[in-house]
């Protein structure tokens, strides 16, 4: 992923430019002065329209062997065994956009500056299975979560009550589905079933990568240790494709269209901030106790 590689390369020069420009002197930025911080965030997230088309046709569009009448080359009508798409699926409620983010971040400030990691979670999406299918059928289920490494910029003084924070950062998503039933895709299947190869699910998530950038903009109001922010943005996803591995190792992929699947999303929430001292904070409140 591009994306990835990007990241891996800033994170190496950050690295080594920041370890080389170090000094106890201070010449690029003073240690003592950098402070840890913690946060907890709750969010509502709206999914891009194709997003959630997506999430839905992988979920809802899986093929069902059946005996179907066919016309001979006899101009009789006979019974052929074919795959179709299971029309039960449509007694399923669908996923829709909306959904509730959980994330807890963990970082370091120095001055105005700020980096974090970005650690997302959800609560599972369920389609109940409806009371009229039979027991071969179960709940549909979808999560995801991930991670993206954030940088931001105070624009007013750290100690500042108040404070305006954009940030930017690059991230990885894994979503992962659980489908209706043990479906069989076979060999040479109908594009429209989405199978390019052969193989059967089993009672299981299966899972997809995705790379992430995200954007956002927070308001953050600073009461010394604590801080209290809200924020919105927006998070760019691209998915790979979903890959199936069956119990005897075979390997089979959804139907080509669904590489690069749109999984953006739109973001409002709220956060607790906790900020610990830095080892200069901690020395000055020494030297004050002392006298």
């Amino acid at each position: 992923m591009n994306l990835w590689r990007n990241l891996f390369l800033t994170t190496l020069f950050l690295t080594v430019f920041v370890g080389a420009q170090s000094s106890d002197d201070g010449v690029f930025y003073e240690k003592n002065r950098v402070k840890g911080f913690f946060a907890f965030k709750g969010d509502w997230r709206i999914l891009h329209e194709q997003a959630a088309n997506n999430i839905n046709d992988i979920l809802f569009r899986n093929p069902l062997g059946a005996n179907v009448l066919v016309e001979a080359a006899t101009g009789e009508a006979v019974e052929e065994f074919t795959y179709v798409a299971d029309r039960k699926q449509n007694d399923y409620g669908k996923f829709g956009k909306n959904l509730i983010g959980l994330n807890v971040e963990l970082g370091a400030q120095y001055h105005q500056f700020l980096t974090w990691f970005d650690i997302h979670f959800m609560p599972t999406q369920v389609s109940l299975k409806p009371k009229s299918l039979s027991s071969s059928y179960r709940d549909v289920e979808w999560f995801r979560y991930g991670f993206d490494w954030m940088f931001a910029w105070m624009l007013l003084q750290e100690d500042s009550p108040i404070n305006l924070i954009p940030s930017v950062g690059l991230g990885l998503s894994l979503q992962n589905f659980k489908f209706a039933a043990n479906y069989e895709y076979p060999q040479d299947a109908d594009e429209e079933l989405l199978a390019r190869t052969g193989g059967t699910l089993q009672n299981r998530f299966y899972s997809r990568f995705g790379s992430a950038l995200n954007t956002q903009i927070e308001l953050r109001f600073n009461f010394g240790f604590v801080g209290l922010g809200a924020y919105a943005g927006m998070r760019f996803v691209r998915y790979e494709e979903l890959v199936f591995e069956t119990n005897d190792e075979t390997r089979f992929v959804l139907n080509s269209d669904y590489a690069d699947a749109n999984g953006d999303e739109r973001f409002v929430g709220a956060k607790i901030i906790f900020t610990l001292d830095s080892p200069w904070e901690k020395k000055q409140k020494e030297i004050k106790n002392l006298n």
